[in-house]
């Protein structure tokens, strides 16, 4: 009996432990960060998943567990690197586990496959899940708007909800209640048309915004002509009965999922007859919504997530600066400060007399040398009189033009 149980013991002998801790040193560092990018939206760096595993602790048992020991073994080694690269390690060392617990089999401590929990796929898991009733009721809804457009007949509450999710975005069931309720949330923002939608907190609201609150954070949607026309007729049509209980968020849950859940099983007369599509639940109605939008317009999950659930971005009021007196400094910039009648102004040239013609007749009249002439001041935009002047001023040259 000793003998079996030795035998089926976990070898931890030295070579075997020695073996495990190579068989982690040769793993393929392409093959884990490749799985991770492709499986789980985590792109560790190639550098980093070479140190971790290079300094993999040689204790390694030889079976195909991750211990915490070795986990705190590992994140020894880096605590006194700069933040930078522990970060890069840390994200290296969860690739590596979800490789090893995903791929190999192997186990490792529970806290860290709590922490391993893919939320994000758990959530494209769910969407994707309704690929089947998502087309049904794409080929449905595209059947109904043809309907409407011929005989525009008014639209219900759970019509206009089903429009602004399948054509502004697949949002929450209370915030299509809220949209539907209050005609404030249309806005005009540089002759462009939106949704402003404030965010839902908690459940303190009671499904509603806090529309009190001045820093309430908001979100804006754009918003289609045609959501545009049918949200407006439907508050005209309404405006008695928008605060109304039979406009309520429960009622129009009930309603919305009745509506899809018609759609859905909903036959065409050409089709014959065809097989029920298993009902969608009030709970998974935004879920549908979303795998809408992930197959007929191809939104990456990201971004599906985003524009699903209005509390992931914020909006912000563009303010402009005040500034004081601001109407008179607008006056100065464009205040005219020239005269328009400058030329009125100008005086016509006149005649100028060049100071050697006058040397010249001076020396003809009287035989004398004309030693007067002196340059007090150069003309700017003409030197010509000065030099002419000066130049006549040498007695050989009046002798000259004398003779």
């Amino acid at each position: 009996m000793s003998d079996n149980s030795a035998r089926s013991a976990p070898s931890t002998d030295k070579a075997t432990i020695q073996a495990s801790a190579s068989f982690l040193h040769a793993l393929s560092i392409q093959h884990i960060v490749h799985y991770t990018q492709q499986n789980h939206a985590l792109t560790p760096s190639e550098d980093a998943t070479k140190w971790v595993l290079h300094r993999w602790p040689n204790t390694q048992e030889a079976r195909r567990q991750v211990t915490e020991t070795t986990l705190s073994d590992i994140r020894r080694q880096w605590i006194h690197q700069p933040a930078r690269l522990k970060s890069n390690y840390q994200n290296a060392l969860t690739a590596i586990l979800l490789y090893l617990h995903h791929v190999l089999g192997w186990e490792i401590p529970k806290t860290e496959e709590k922490k391993l929990v893919d939320h994000d796929a758990k959530l494209f898991e769910k969407i994707t899940s309704h690929a089947h009733v998502a087309y049904r009721l794409l080929q449905r809804y595209n059947t109904f708007l043809e309907t409407f457009y011929q005989k525009r007949t008014p639209l219900s509450q759970e019509q206009i909800a089903l429009i602004v999710a399948l054509e502004v975005a697949p949002l929450p069931i209370d915030y299509l209640h809220h949209i539907l309720t209050s005609p404030d949330c249309i806005e005009i923002v540089d002759n462009r048309l939106y949704l402003r939608l404030i965010h839902i907190q908690g459940r303190q609201s009671k499904g509603r915004p806090d529309k009190e609150a001045d820093d309430a954070s908001f979100t804006r949607y754009h918003l289609p002509l045609f959501v545009y026309r049918a949200l407006t007729t439907f508050y005209e049509q309404h405006a008695a009965t928008l605060s109304h209980p039979s406009m309520r968020l429960n009622r129009l849950k009930d309603r919305l999922h009745a509506l899809i859940n018609q759609l859905i099983n909903d036959v065409e007369p050409s089709t014959g007859a065809s097989s029920p599509t298993h009902p969608c639940s009030k709970a998974q109605l935004h879920f549908l919504l979303q795998a809408i939008w992930y197959y007929r317009d191809d939104v990456v999950p990201t971004l599906l997530k985003d524009i699903a659930y209005p509390a992931r971005h914020v909006a912000y009021e563009l303010k402009t600066l005040s500034i004081p007196n601001q109407e008179k400094q607008l006056d100065d910039i464009y205040a005219q400060t020239w005269d328009d009648k400058w030329y009125e102004k100008v005086k016509p040239g006149e005649k100028e007399q060049w100071p050697h013609q006058k040397l010249l007749n001076d020396y003809k009249k009287n035989r004398t040398k004309p030693t007067k002439y002196e340059v007090t001041r150069w003309q700017m935009h003409n030197v010509l009189p000065q030099l002419a002047g000066l130049f006549v001023k040498k007695p050989d040259i009046v002798r000259w033009r004398a003779g």
